[in-house]
């Protein structure tokens, strides 16, 4: 092999063995919180929900950015900038895979009525730390006994919907309009990658 053809693959070991090197989490001992430092990831590219959505989606125009999502105001928000999100799996799991949807359909009207059509290809997220919590205490992890809720920062996070501010095409029900205001959620385009940072809480 030539000098220029060892120096070659030298350089390639070395960007393979950096595209490989593992996430490392750090523990923090205060408030029984997990953190994760990361390397900057990718962003996602905006476009996702536009080249996966139906072809016929009557909510094109509705679409926003995270960033947009996690500024908004509204009656039981919490913190600016954060999205919230209660889970019943490990901080180890969410830091190592993310949130990943259950199926691919992107009809947001489908998504919120459970149970019809395919399964959901969108991540809830909430605005509000206290609707996470409630559904926190419903999921409890059956081998640890744990339940936590994640922090997650809208950076690198794709398109998704405003729940409670859509210009809904069907008609809901009084109980229905009352969720979207509790639970201030906003319908991401899965899957939700791991944040750079990102927090999370053990419920006890």
């Amino acid at each position: 092999m030539t000098h220029s053809g060892v120096l070659s693959a030298i350089l390639y070991f070395l960007i393979c063995t950096a595209i490989a090197e593992p996430l490392s989490l750090r523990y923090s001992s205060s408030l029984g919180n997990t953190e994760v430092n990361q390397k900057p990831r990718p962003k996602y590219s905006e476009s996702r929900l536009r080249e996966r959505s139906p072809t016929d989606d009557k909510y094109k125009d509705q679409r926003i950015s995270a960033t947009d999502a996690a500024n908004k105001e509204a009656k039981g928000t919490s913190s600016k900038g954060q999205f919230f999100r209660g889970d019943a799996r490990s901080p180890e799991e969410i830091f190592r895979s993310g949130f990943q949807a259950k199926g691919t359909n992107l009809n947001i009207e489908e998504h919120f009525c459970t149970g019809y059509g395919p399964p959901s290809g969108f991540v809830s997220l909430s605005r509000s730390r206290n609707a996470a919590k409630k559904f926190a205490k419903a999921n409890v992890n059956p081998k640890s006994g744990k339940r936590y809720i994640y922090v997650i920062t809208p950076n690198s996070l794709p398109d998704g919907y405003w729940m409670p501010e859509l210009d809904w095409k069907v008609k809901f029900g009084h109980s229905a309009l009352e969720k979207l205001g509790e639970e201030l959620e906003f319908a991401v385009a899965g899957p939700v990658p791991p944040q750079g940072r990102c927090r999370g809480l053990r419920e006890t």
